[in-house]
């Protein structure tokens, strides 16, 4: 039976490398029509300046960028179109596999981050679920957003911004994503992180909420990641991992930024 075309989406890819983007054209032609049924436009550009000029003055639904771009890099392109348009995901490739530049990314609100050389199914995929993901913040997070079917129990509030963020709450809360929260303290992030699990397909499960800073540099992996008996001195059975235990639930990992870089980087690869 035929698929039925939704739409066009419009991928911005920022790429300088002829071979780089050859791959990615095989990989958008042979691999996305296995996870996408959606047409797909493809428009590149070899700079982030070239990249940002397209962005304002026609819409796209999602951008990968190489980190290494001539000019301004993937991670500074990633800034500015956080200014220009928060709701399009972006992917950052790059050939270093560095903890610094994979947290920096995430931190500056990359969709995800891929390392060369990348396996073109396993890239396929990860396109495919940011354009789920772009699809689904367009319609649930219009300029004026209505207000969400289920009424939030702890944050109030009738403004603009607040409605937004109430809004994206209820776009994040259908997608199965990992999802990287950002404020001073004391602005809410575990309410935040609650609101999302109680509008989840996973609402029935548990909402752990777990203190980075609680954790001793010896036990801190073992703590999120399990292990099995026999596995260090005094492994005397097998643990499950706080990661695991909460696969059917949500995990709400308080103050991650306290947590060391390889095991940050240990869990961006889990997450």
């Amino acid at each position: 039976m035929a698929s039925t075309k939704q739409k066009t989406f419009t991928i911005l890819l920022v790429e300088d490398d002829a071979g780089d983007v050859d791959l990615f054209l095989r990989t958008v032609e042979q691999e996305l029509p296995r996870h996408e049924d959606d047409d797909v436009t493809l428009v590149i550009n070899a700079t982030a300046e070239g990249a940002i000029e397209r962005l304002q003055k026609d819409p796209v639904d999602l951008i990968i960028a190489d980190v290494r771009l001539p000019g301004i890099s993937g991670i500074e392109l990633l800034r500015r179109v956080q200014d220009l348009n928060r709701r399009i995901p972006v992917i950052i490739l790059s050939r270093v596999d560095a903890t610094e530049t994979v947290i920096d990314a995430m931190r500056h609100g990359a969709f995800d981050y891929v390392v060369k050389p990348y396996d073109p199914m396993d890239l396929a995929a990860r396109i495919h679920r940011a354009m789920r993901m772009s699809e689904i913040l367009l319609q649930a997070a219009p300029d004026e957003p209505a207000a969400p079917r289920i009424p939030f129990k702890n944050l109030v509030g009738v403004s603009a911004p607040i409605r937004n963020v109430m809004a994206m709450i209820e776009a994040i809360a259908r997608v199965p994503s990992t999802t990287l929260i950002i404020g001073e303290t004391g602005t809410g992030k575990e309410l935040i992180a609650k609101a999302i699990h109680e509008r989840s397909p996973d609402s029935d499960g548990p909402f752990q909420v777990v203190d980075c800073t609680t954790f001793s540099e010896g036990t801190v992996e073992s703590e999120l990641f399990g292990h099995v008996r026999g596995a260090f001195t005094g492994a005397v059975s097998d643990r499950t991992g706080l990661i695991e235990s909460g696969s059917h639930g949500t995990v709400f990992l308080d103050e991650i930024g306290d947590l060391p870089a390889n095991l940050q980087a240990k869990l961006l690869r889990v997450l």
